[in-house]
């Protein structure tokens, strides 16, 4: 399958994947309050803050897949899975030693804490199974699993919002119970294509560290640059505030979909390409494809301005629409955050992840900075614009530093 029908068929399982849990938003925001809406996004920034404690290594799949031999492959799945259960016992640890903070900035009831770490186990062997399919070029098989996974999401959500009327706490039942099973599910296929074998050597556990550990602050640091926003407005403006500004981010989200969908189906492509030791002319198409791939992202974001009134006149509880404008300005922000896909492939390749995590911190050290300027300014959507300063600033520093370490002809193409 050529790039351009990968592209296609990534981008359309991720756009059917995204749009069940995006037509869900018309129930949710009707059976949620904008507060509870906003505890269930606190919640939500918790986990994905500390999921990168659990797995963090799992983009090697795709890099390493064309580079190494079965048994060696084998090896590098179960030494993730490995570091995965350690992280996970340091994260319940965590979890217990900090309980009085945690309660206090996430609104989170006593009676789930210790049992969010769990709830974060279960996600690893269902975040892996697609890795693997991509990294195998099936996105037959990785669309099948991932839209399979989010039916049955959004069906027990719904379940348990609607019919048994648990309130945010229904939407959170939904993710967990629906992880659980496919959690069983991934198990099965990873050892029906021999990839669960237990079997691991010093190589691969040090090559998970080398490359997982440091990814550990980037991927943090990149949740925060998404979600501090709704620290800053939790505590400025109420709850209330967080619950629009999540609703907004959502809707804008559909924009990552379709640059994440692009990504997945290009960065195979990119890796398989430079561990061939390209020519000149080679890496001089990849970087005219590059251009033709960021054209098509602004022309995306264009198109999203058109539609945004149309979503949320159709499809958002009236008690959200005050996040219309809200959305748009967010939208540019996942333009850079697109632009930045294409350029920290450079740096995975390298392996040198620890630009990554500089990189990133410094981004999220803006967007704390940027929020508490301007939501004081201008209110929620001074939480807009800190994200978009804060993306561009992580577009810029994560190009500047991929032609550093992977040094490639971005200027010479014009000239051609």
């Amino acid at each position: 399958m050529n790039l351009k029908k990968q592209i296609l068929s990534y981008s359309g399982v991720n756009i059917i994947n995204a749009s069940v849990p995006f037509l869900l938003l018309p129930i949710l925001t009707e059976y949620l309050s904008p507060s509870d809406y906003g505890i269930l996004s606190l919640v939500q920034l918790l986990m994905a803050l500390t999921f990168p404690i659990v797995l963090n290594a799992q983009s090697l799949i795709t890099i390493e897949y064309s580079n190494l031999s079965f048994n060696k492959f084998q090896r590098l799945v179960s030494s993730i899975l490995f570091f995965a259960f350690a992280g996970f016992i340091v994260l319940e640890l965590g979890f217990y030693l900090l309980s009085d903070y945690i309660y206090e900035y996430f609104f989170l009831p006593d009676r789930l804490l210790l049992f969010i770490p769990v709830f974060l186990l279960f996600q690893v062997i269902p975040m892996l199974i697609p890795f693997v399919f991509q990294a195998k070029k099936q996105p037959f098989n990785f669309g099948k699993f991932k839209i399979s996974l989010t039916i049955f999401n959004i069906g027990l959500s719904l379940f348990f919002v609607t019919y048994l009327n648990y309130g945010w706490e229904g939407r959170l039942w939904g993710i967990v119970g629906s992880f659980a099973l496919f959690n069983l599910i991934g198990l099965y296929m990873l050892k029906k294509i021999d990839l669960l074998s237990f079997a691991i050597d010093r190589d691969s556990i040090m090559q998970v560290f080398r490359y997982g550990i440091p990814l550990i602050p980037h991927a943090i640091a990149a949740v925060l640059i998404s979600g501090s926003s709704r620290f800053f407005l939790a505590d400025i403006l109420g709850v209330k505030e967080v619950g629009v500004f999540a609703v907004s981010f959502q809707v804008a989200s559909s924009i990552f979909i379709i640059m994440s969908s692009i990504n997945l189906a290009w960065s195979p492509h990119l890796f398989e390409r430079l561990n061939k030791t390209p020519t000149m002319d080679i890496k001089l198409k990849l970087i005219k494809q590059t251009y033709q791939i960021m054209l098509f992202m602004i022309i995306v974001v264009l198109v999203f301005l058109l539609f945004s009134q149309f979503i949320f006149d159709f499809l958002i509880d009236e008690s959200y629409h005050s996040g219309l404008l809200l959305s748009r300005i967010l939208a540019i922000g996942f333009l850079f955050q697109g632009f930045y896909f294409m350029f920290t492939n450079y740096i995975f390749y390298s392996k040198k992840t620890k630009y990554l995590s500089f990189i990133t911190l410094f981004s999220s050290i803006i967007v704390v900075l940027s929020n508490l300027y301007f939501i004081n300014l201008i209110g929620i959507l001074g939480a807009a614009y800190a994200l978009v300063i804060s993306y561009m600033v992580l577009c810029l520093l994560t190009a500047y530093f991929a032609n550093k370490l992977v040094p490639m002809p971005w200027f010479l193409v014009f000239k051609k």
